[in-house]
């Protein structure tokens, strides 16, 4: 976006660089179940009214880039294939959120779940007593060292299931956001830049 619009229409690039940090944030908050007002931070007063009144937060700030850039095409300010390309950028983003919201919300199987979880156990209780002709009581150890390895792969699956809950083990994506919106608001020349996101306890990021 910042090729695309003259140098002469700061107050235009401006707008779309801060509109897309709102999605970032209102996808976020939304993948999350969050309500934050991270998103509205990047909005004037109207546009930010227009968007709480919508249930679907990040579609409507989208909505809104698209109809900027269209109004941007009307003035001159970009030609037809520059608006072509940046309402192609707006659809990827939206396919996207779409996929995403499909990870989200898909449900996964509980009977599957169960199914597992009981042939573990099974596997787990019936390995030490066939393996006892051979080993003896090595077979407990063997039985447990396997247990606990095979218990915590399945643990380990099941956190994985939902990236979006804001467990340890899931995206970051306060940190991606806050790197996105630095970049973009370097590129600007805002003279406010927020921090990095650190690790939390030097182990993972949010």
């Amino acid at each position: 976006m910042f090729t695309f619009l003259p140098e002469g229409e700061r107050a235009h690039q401006r707008g779309l660089v801060r509109r897309h940090i709102a999605f970032l944030y209102a996808l976020r908050d939304e993948l999350r179940e969050e309500a934050t007002d991270a998103a509205l931070d990047y909005l004037d007063d109207e546009l930010a009214r227009r968007v709480r009144a919508r249930t679907h937060t990040a579609s409507a700030i989208l909505e809104l880039q698209a109809e900027q850039l269209q109004a941007a095409a009307v003035r001159g300010v970009i030609d037809n294939f520059q608006a072509l390309q940046l309402q192609g950028l707006l659809a990827n983003l939206a396919v996207e959120m779409g996929r995403a919201e499909r990870i989200k919300g898909t449900a996964f199987p509980v009977l599957y779940v169960s199914m597992v979880h009981l042939a573990l156990w099974i596997f787990l209780l019936a390995f030490p007593v066939a393996a006892s002709a051979e080993s003896g009581y090595w077979a407990i150890l063997y039985g447990t060292l396997l247990g606990t390895i095979f218990v915590l792969t399945f643990r380990g699956g099941l956190l994985l299931i939902d990236p979006f809950e804001n467990e340890p083990t899931d995206v970051p994506m306060s940190a991606i956001t806050r790197m996105i919106e630095i970049e973009l608001l370097e590129r600007l020349g805002e003279d406010e830049i927020p921090p990095r996101l650190e690790p939390i306890d030097g182990l993972y990021l949010m």
